[in-house]
């Protein structure tokens, strides 16, 4: 569920290595919801930078879109499979990358990916990927603490 984070903000060459957004474009970079999950799906994602320390994928359709090895491998088997295309509109490669197969031991990750959409593509539903990320997001940040305090309501210096 932590990986859904990535709708947030953007990647930067200069510091990531990787240049980009994980969702269509700026503006929806912005908001916290489940459209990285979307775009892993509904996208052609072809590799580039392929054997660098660089390597990622893109939609390769003139936007700044990008994708990691670590996003793509929890549903594509990409890992014996490069160079290859997630989708159906794939130019320049003849392979696609299969999805994961049932008895993967990445499985139970696509599983978690197809349950984060909320059903059927098109839809509004958040809540699956909204609960799972609370749930995780309190765990990383409260298992093993036994001295944790609430935030406070502002910043304000007394």
């Amino acid at each position: 569920a932590l990986m859904g984070a990535h709708t947030l903000g953007r990647g930067d060459s200069d510091f990531s290595g990787h240049h980009g957004t994980w969702v269509p474009n700026n503006n929806e970079a912005m908001l916290f919801d489940k459209t990285y999950y979307e775009e892993v799906f509904l996208n052609s994602w072809h590799p580039r930078n392929i054997g660098t320390p660089r390597e990622d994928w893109t939609t390769g359709n003139g936007v700044d879109r990008v994708m990691l090895n670590t996003d793509l491998c929890l549903v594509m088997e990409i890992d014996d499979n490069m160079p290859c295309c997630t989708g159906t509109r794939c130019t320049g490669l003849s392979r696609r990358c299969p999805r994961l197969p049932d008895n993967h031991p990445r499985s139970e990750a696509f599983e978690a990916f197809r349950e984060y959409l909320g059903g059927s593509y098109p839809n509004d539903n958040q809540v699956p990927f909204y609960n799972a990320y609370r749930e995780a997001w309190r765990k990383a940040t409260t298992v093993g603490q036994s001295n944790l305090f609430p935030l406070a309501d502002n910043c304000d210096v007394e």
